[in-house]
């Protein structure tokens, strides 16, 4: 059969092919991580990865403190010169008249009250009467149990100190489930949330009319609760300025002995605190941790300074942290599939770094906390399964591609699998001096063997000598690691083989690297076969082609190849010779009608004859006549291509 004929066979033989949508496997990954980060996003699995995240960035979101907040410390020396705990309220009121007369804009007494001073009823009255006559004081509000197992009950400072009082808040701070305080309710009561927090009832105290919208998320279930119940409203994350002791402060004795000067407390804000080790109600804040607690009455200087600069942040809603995830993860689905396989792993870590940038930037530009760790998870998550789709999508890539070549045969071959290697090689000894040779596998073990019978050389006597000729080795190796072949090159003072020679000879061991048939045992492996694969069959075109412009070259005829847009795909020197052209390069950049410019047929036109070739598949010979008067036999045939027809 001729090669015409095996390609129309060719054409009939079906190839087997699996069907393989990227995009469409894509997306029922992408459905899943989307699924999986929603999961993530309203669950507990990762809340303290998102509490981490949560804190690093408080501790960079620090702001200057007020001048105007001033904390009046119970600290260890005011307890090493004034004595142990609890001291005479006598003390207090000094205090409260002092910062009273120095100009104190509020005084915020973060101390409770709850019971009389049975063994000195005038430090109660004096007490009472300086809390009055100052009309700016602030008293806590305290939720406990009376007892173990007891219900909850509303502590307030005694009634006539209570009556006195300007104003009274609660100063409950919630706890996360690590014991970290970040957030707090501006409004609390039992069974209702009926007392603001001491830094609200300061700031309503200072502006009556203001401070009646308040920021912070709702509680849907306020009508629910019982006199047995604390209920809360309005809950905010506490956006702390700065870690303990960012605010101003001064100790108490100072305070109390006239050692502070008065000028200090002129309209400042002044809270009154415990902040002596084992005294107050310490607690650990993303912005110290467990090593250093902050005092409770500096978190109220806190939570003060940040209400009234508009800071609250507050919980981004369930709906939007959901659809920003799904944004989010939105995004590989859209870029990978348009992105070279290098680009992916660096828009996958962009990707990563602008999640993060993007909490960073609803939480202190808008003052929304979004969670993004359910969305990072199906960042990381997305790359290695992308990844690995497309590594799967590249090997049925390399099968469907290998099985068309392998059911194409090919128009000439160069090797016949079916002579054996003894014939070839016999062959080459005719052309090229070798007396043996050795055919080994990979494993060095010898599939063939053959050598040339000459005849024994004569020893004086007559008789056989029994030494052999000297002989030289020469190894080829056959690509892809598949074996070696050993030829025997007679020592006898001739030069070594040539270039030329050494060429054909690894040509012909190229023959023998075929595919192993093995199965592999991973995936690199398969990869690595596939890719030898389509490597020997680039090769074998590339041989091809080489043989093909050989031939051409080699013809006495002119010979042009053009394709169906009139262009010139092939051409021989003897034609560009024949038409006036400096080489078959230039040829190859004009098209067929600036060659019908020059060439003039005897009968007909050129429209009409390429119209017969190329649409009615005919067979034409013609004369033509160059402008110098030279005469051309010109013979135009189709030929039928998978993509078309020259």
């Amino acid at each position: 059969m001729d090669a015409t004929g095996a390609a129309a066979e060719a054409d009939k033989t079906p190839v087997k092919r699996r069907s393989v949508w990227l995009p469409t496997s894509w997306g029922v990954i992408s459905l899943l991580l989307a699924g999986l980060s929603l999961a993530l996003l309203h669950t507990d699995w990762l809340w303290r990865w998102d509490q981490l995240l949560y804190d690093s960035q408080l501790k960079f979101w620090s702001r200057p403190a007020p001048d105007d907040i001033l904390i009046v410390a119970i600290d260890t020396p005011s307890l090493s010169r004034i004595g142990r705990w609890p001291w005479n309220r006598h003390n207090h009121a000094l205090l409260i008249e002092r910062l009273t007369e120095a100009g104190a804009k509020a005084i915020v007494l973060d101390i409770l009250f709850a019971e009389a001073e049975s063994r000195s009823p005038d430090a109660d009255r004096s007490l009472v009467d300086a809390v009055a006559a100052s009309g700016r004081v602030i008293l806590p509000v305290v939720f406990e149990q009376s007892a173990p197992g007891q219900l909850l009950v509303e502590t307030l400072p005694m009634p006539a100190l209570a009556t006195a009082a300007a104003a009274l808040g609660h100063v409950h701070i919630d706890l996360d489930p690590d014991g970290i305080a970040r957030r707090v309710h501006l409004m609390e009561g039992l069974g209702k949330p009926r007392w603001p927090s001491l830094s609200l009832a300061l700031l309503r105290m200072l502006d009556a009319g203001a401070w009646q919208q308040l920021p912070g998320v709702r509680n849907p279930n306020l009508t629910i609760g019982t006199e047995e119940n604390i209920v809360r409203d309005y809950q905010i994350l506490l956006p702390f300025a700065g870690p303990p002791g960012h605010f101003s402060r001064i100790s108490y004795v100072d305070a109390l002995n006239g050692t502070a000067a008065a000028e200090i407390f002129r309209d400042k804000i002044v809270l009154v605190g415990a902040t002596a080790t084992g005294l107050g109600d310490a607690l650990p804040t993303p912005v110290s941790g467990w090593n250093q607690p902050m005092a409770g009455v500096e978190i109220n200087a806190n939570l003060l300074d940040a209400l009234r600069r508009g800071i609250a942040i507050e919980p981004i809603e369930a709906r939007w942290g959901s659809a920003l995830t799904l944004f989010i993860l939105l995004l590989p689905y859209l870029i990978y599939p348009r992105l070279k396989p290098r680009y992916v792993l660096m828009t996958s870590a962009s990707m990563l770094l602008v999640t993060l940038l993007l909490s960073a930037l609803l939480l202190h530009v808008l003052q929304l906390w979004f969670p993004p760790v359910s969305a990072l998870v199906g960042l990381l998550l997305g790359y290695p399964l992308w990844s690995l789709l497309r590594l799967e999508h590249t090997v049925r890539y390399f099968e469907q591609e290998l099985e068309r070549l392998h059911a194409e045969p090919r128009a000439v071959s160069f090797y016949n699998e079916s002579v054996a290697a003894a014939n070839s090689l016999s062959f080459l000894q005719r052309i090229i001096p070798f007396n043996g040779w050795v055919l080994r596998d990979a494993s060095g073990i010898s599939v063939g063997t053959g050598s040339r019978r000459a005849a024994a050389p004569q020893a004086n006597d007559g008789s056989a000598a029994v030494s052999s000729p000297p002989v030289d080795l020469l190894r080829l190796a056959i690509p892809g690691d598949r074996g070696m072949l050993e030829l025997e090159l007679p020592r006898n003072g001739q030069p070594p083989l040539s270039g030329e020679a050494m060429n054909l000879l690894h040509e012909f061991v190229r023959q023998f690297a075929t595919p192993a048939r093995s199965e592999p045992r991973n995936t690199v492996e398969l990869i690595e076969r596939q890719i030898q694969q389509v490597q020997l069959a680039v090769a074998d075109m590339r041989s091809m082609r080489g043989l093909i412009m050989d031939t051409l070259r080699q013809m006495l005829d002119g010979v042009l190849v053009i394709n169906p847009g009139g262009q010139v795909v092939l051409a021989n020197s003897q034609a560009a010779r024949l038409l006036g052209f400096e080489s078959e390069a230039s040829l190859t950049d004009c098209g067929v009608l600036q060659i019908t410019g020059v060439l003039e047929l005897s009968a007909g036109n050129w429209d009409q004859a390429l119209h017969s070739v190329l649409v009615e598949q005919a067979t034409l010979s013609l004369e033509g006549e160059m402008p110098g008067g030279v005469e051309l036999l010109i013979q135009m045939s189709p030929l039928s291509l998978t993509q078309g027809n020259l």
